[in-house]
């Protein structure tokens, strides 16, 4: 889908948008020395905005923006914590390495509906005191989604806190380390008739599966990313696909010969989106999607397809809207040019992503003649584009474009293919070129997520690029040479009142680029910086005691395609 008109671009930046609201409201800002206070006054009730106003309002913010909201009076607070739809977008994460007993204490008031706990010991949740409520009833009841990563607790208490969580809808699995049990003891889970979507990651799926399998009577998503290598956990995993044909529609799971027979035998599954990993039978794959006409998301990594292959998967689904595979040259003419002909039988195709064939060497590839008015999204890696041909341009509608290890004659070559008044969102990693000859003459109107990673651009091009950009709101900016202070500064003077977050990662930049990163811009909102060895510890305590955004590492600029 393109992206939804934003009522925020009416202001110059979020300062001046709380600058009016606050005024609405009987809030006034006044300096006081080098500190800034907020006086709240009360105003006339014929002047307070109603509760609703505010309530729309605040739906157009963004999480940290939220945050700042809630701190400003009660009455936002109250707008904000009274409202689910608004609380659910945000996370209740709990600090790395705690161990959760009867005497942990909750320290957060608000009723969060997702909860994400990392690295942790859940040893128990109840109180040793009568009148004491346990610390993970006050959130159970209303939590919604749960996620573990890295946790050590046992099956039982697991099976404990999914029972105290009659509304979960969504639970996700990662790295668990459960101590021995005995088998003799059985494991009562009740079933959750609201969860629709169970991701699992990491070991002992057939802990997981075995005890956990039949509490999920209505699941429609189910994520299982990590190759099976066990052949326990592949028959646990085989088990609860039977028990669970009659609701799922959305599977991410390995594609072994034993899932891919598996799913061959179910009848009762209609399948809407299928996402396999490491495919072992690619001809098998051709069979289960004539199954399944209804399928309108096709995801195979490292499935090898030639031409003939994609152009059949199309015929079989028209419905097809996002697809994902690696190709193959032709068998009978390696030497050719590969095309993509196979997209005259996907018309309704809005997401694609293409990876070449990698035996030492990317794959031969030219796109002239060929393309799609309703594709939304593209992604081309491991290719050699000797001819760029004029696939993005027919495809005008293209907002979000990735480029991964792809490589082109010139600079030239690329920004030629490519519509860049109309993207929205561009990746580019690892992009090699025969010379640096370039002509960039167009202007990015509508970017607003840009990130440039391991290229051999020159200050030169990479100044170009901040010149023809006005409105980034998220930018990364990771082992580039060239990316200097200069760079540096065109970029924040040229979308210092939009952007929001920022990346730099192993660039050769000074404390002068902190300077101008504090002078400029006003709606940062998450920074990192890592591995800039010429920037001094000193800038470092300036961007830290800023106070206007916050110091992140490894955040996400550009958020992947919802599969």
């Amino acid at each position: 889908m393109l992206p939804a008109a934003n009522p925020r671009q009416s202001f110059r930046n979020f300062r001046a948008f709380m600058g009016l609201i606050q005024e609405a409201n009987g809030v006034e800002s006044r300096d006081a020395g080098t500190q800034t206070e907020l006086q709240i006054d009360t105003a006339p009730p014929e002047k307070q905005l109603p509760p609703g106003v505010w309530l729309h309002i605040f739906r157009y913010l963004s999480v940290v923006q939220l945050k700042k909201v809630r701190r400003v009076c009660r009455g936002w607070k109250q707008v904000v914590d009274g409202n689910p739809r608004l609380l659910s977008r945000m996370v209740l994460m709990f600090p790395a390495g705690k161990i959760m007993d009867e005497h942990f204490e909750l320290g957060c008031k608000m009723r969060i509906p997702s909860v994400a706990i990392e690295g942790a010991r859940i040893i128990s949740f109840t109180s040793r005191l009568s009148h004491d409520k346990p610390w993970w009833t006050s959130i159970s009841r209303r939590l919604t989604s749960l996620s573990l990563d890295d946790t050590k607790i046992c099956v039982f208490e697991l099976a404990r806190m999914l029972k105290q969580s009659p509304h979960l809808e969504e639970l996700t699995l990662v790295n668990l380390s459960f101590p021995p049990y005995n088998l003799s003891r059985v494991v009562k889970c009740d079933p959750l008739r609201r969860m629709r979507k169970f991701a699992v990651f990491g070991q002992q799926y057939d802990v997981i599966f075995k005890f956990f399998g039949e509490a999920f009577p209505r699941l429609k998503e189910l994520e299982c990313d990590d190759p099976l290598e066990d052949q326990d956990d592949d028959e646990e995993l085989v088990h609860y696909l039977k028990t669970a044909q009659n609701s799922l529609e959305a599977i991410k799971i390995a594609g072994t010969n034993a899932i891919l027979d598996t799913l061959h035998t179910l009848k009762q599954l209609e399948l809407k989106q299928i996402h396999l990993v490491s495919v072992a039978a690619p001809l098998k794959v051709l069979r289960l999607v004539q199954m399944h006409p209804t399928i309108t998301v096709l995801i195979l990594k490292q499935c090898m397809l030639s031409n003939a292959d994609i152009a059949g998967i199309g015929r079989a689904l028209p419905h097809l809207r996002c697809f994902e595979s690696c190709v193959l040259p032709n068998p009978n003419h390696p030497s050719e040019y590969w095309q993509p002909r196979f997209l005259a039988t996907m018309p309704k195709l809005e997401w694609l992503a293409i990876s070449g064939y990698t035996s030492g060497k990317s794959l031969n590839a030219r796109f002239d003649g060929i393309g799609l008015m309703g594709l939304r999204e593209l992604r081309l890696s491991n290719l050699q584009i000797n001819k760029p041909g004029h696939l993005l341009r027919f495809s005008c509608n293209i907002f979000r474009v990735a480029l991964v290890n792809v490589k082109y004659q010139s600079w030239s070559d690329m920004f030629d293919s490519i519509q860049y008044d109309m993207v929205w969102s561009l990746r580019i990693w690892a992009v090699k070129v025969e010379n640096q000859t370039e002509n960039l003459i167009c202007r990015f109107r509508n970017l607003r997520l840009l990130e440039l990673c391991d290229l051999p651009m020159n200050e030169s091009l990479l100044v170009t690029i901040f010149e023809l950009t006005s409105v980034l709101e998220g930018v990364r900016i990771e082992r580039l040479e060239h990316a200097t202070d200069q760079v540096v500064r065109v970029m924040v003077s040229k979308n210092g009142a939009t952007l929001k977050k920022l990346s730099l990662r192993s660039v050769e930049v000074t404390d002068r680029t902190a300077d101008h990163i504090i002078e400029a811009c006003g709606c940062l909102e998450l920074l990192d910086i890592d591995d800039c060895e010429a920037l001094s510890d000193a800038a470092i305590a300036r961007l830290k005691t800023c106070g206007r955004f916050e110091l992140k590492s490894h955040f996400e600029i550009i958020e992947e395609a919802a599969w």
